[in-house]
């Protein structure tokens, strides 16, 4: 194994502050994008897949640092949801986005500071009930990785099963990995550290300071695609962390030290998508934390910019969820 890579996968404190400060500019891209997409579908307004890739581009270009993408935008309504490496051609007949769609969108950007990767899936109209059940389902499993406590040094592999679980209760899967390890300002898809069903061969063992990516998916073929995906650091976690998890802590492995992830992207899920009887009361405390905390870091800057009805959205889509 490459000192380098082993080098490189452990971020010192100057670069995980421009990943955490980098996510917090591309969240109010991402917003504001999204924002704009649904008044544009609301309104009657055609617009095609490519034209939101692009729409996306024009609000990262705005944000200070933003140097390009970090790969090429995965824009997929509908069917083409389900396709997991899509990439809309530019050439031939463009995909409309359609109110009965649901839109998943994996997107990310390259800032001097940092490298942001996320996908989001939403519902352009009313979702069917097999989607919300789909939906959380992949959210259930996200939040199952995101709150996860393990013992350092660890292997990615032994944290998959904590994303699948709640769609192999229902006989479902997705055909790719959960996580894979992210570079700073360097490639999106880094090496050796990863989170799948299979080992990464030269893993080294999770380990504070590590960026990976938290990404279930299930995909519908011929039909559409659900993905969430967050980008999130490793740390170390105590009985006084902010860890959701980390007052119940009634020992550190016999020594080894106790780690977890701390989220960097910051932006909301989409609530209507939610089918509230399959989420338990931690889910819920989960899901409401990090709504409450993305309305905080990014309203705030949204407002500061005069941006109000970015903030009004925004605000809206942070909404608590409630089971009445």
């Amino acid at each position: 194994m490459s000192p380098v890579a082993l080098a490189k996968l452990v971020k010192n404190p100057v670069e995980l502050e421009g990943f955490r400060q980098c996510h917090i500019r591309d969240g109010i891209a991402v917003v504001r994008f999204f924002k704009w997409l649904h008044d544009q579908i609301d309104g009657g307004t055609t617009v095609t897949e490519v034209q939101a890739a692009d729409k996306l581009l024009e609000f990262r270009t705005e944000e200070k640092y933003f140097m390009g993408p970090s790969f090429e935008t995965i824009p997929g309504a509908g069917e083409n949801g389900a396709i997991i490496h899509y990439s809309p051609s530019r050439d031939g007949p463009q995909r409309e986005i359609r109110a009965n769609d649901m839109f998943l969108l994996d997107s990310g950007g390259q800032y001097m500071d940092g490298t942001t990767d996320i996908t989001r899936t939403r519902h352009m109209g009313a979702p069917t009930l097999a989607q919300k059940d789909a939906f959380t389902r992949v959210l259930k499993g996200q939040i199952g990785v995101g709150s996860a406590l393990f013992p350092k040094g660890v292997k990615g592999n032994v944290l998959d099963t904590l994303a699948r679980k709640s769609l192999w209760d229902s006989g479902l899967d997705y055909a790719h990995g959960t996580g894979h390890g992210v570079g700073h300002f360097l490639n999106v898809h880094e090496g050796p550290a990863g989170v799948s069903w299979r080992p990464y061969p030269h893993d080294p063992g999770l380990a504070p300071g590590q960026i990976l990516s938290n990404e279930p998916g299930y995909y519908k073929v011929g039909e559409y695609g659900i993905r969430h995906e967050d980008l999130v650091e490793i740390i170390s976690v105590t009985n006084s962390s902010d860890h959701p998890r980390a007052s119940k802590l009634l020992g550190d492995f016999d020594g080894r030290g106790v780690l977890g992830f701390s989220t960097l992207t910051l932006v909301p899920n989409q609530r209507k998508c939610l089918k509230l009887d399959l989420l338990d009361d931690f889910e819920i405390e989960y899901i409401n934390a990090y709504h409450s905390r993305v309305f905080k870091v990014v309203g705030e800057i949204l407002k500061s910019r005069g941006l109000e009805e970015d903030y009004e959205w925004l605000a809206n889509e942070c909404e608590p969820v409630t089971r009445s």
